[in-house]
């Protein structure tokens, strides 16, 4: 099964957030994303230990395409963050034919979060931005980050 297609059928598994049941949470617990001072998710679910709500939602199981082993993938934006690009995939004219969903996955796969000083331990919010394959490329050739 090719790995598009398994991002296809995701779309279609997805969790549907409102089926989530509220569960007994700590007020100790706090969100493991950094720069995140919330509480875990009250809410049932992939994450529901981990994250708060906010990103928890924002987690492959629910349509995103945040993973807990890889934290960087919470702070990606809808646009590029390159010098002089501010591309917005969604914008793209290739992909308007394709349902609404399907077009999120595609243009979240075209854009890449890249840690600005190459360190990939250090996912703050400050080390990260959201590149376009095209200005990734371009960066890691620049920086020699292969």
């Amino acid at each position: 099964m090719s790995d598009n297609f398994k991002s296809l059928k995701a779309i279609k598994d997805r969790r549907n957030p409102s089926q989530d049941s509220l569960k007994k949470v700590t007020p100790t617990s706090i969100c493991k994303v950094d720069e995140c001072s919330n509480h875990v998710s009250e809410y049932t679910g992939p994450g529901s230990k981990s994250v708060c709500r906010k990103h928890q939602l924002m987690m492959r199981e629910y349509g995103g395409n945040a993973r807990l082993d890889r934290m960087w993938t919470f702070h990606k934006k809808d646009f590029c963050e390159g010098e002089n690009c501010g591309h917005i995939p969604m914008n793209n004219v290739r992909i308007q034919s394709l349902p609404y969903d399907e077009r999120l996955v595609v243009s979240r796969m075209l854009l890449h979060v890249d840690h600005v000083d190459s360190n990939k331990n250090n996912n703050h919010p400050s080390n990260l931005q959201t590149l376009c394959m095209d200005c990734h490329g371009v960066k890691t050739l620049r920086n020699k980050d292969y």
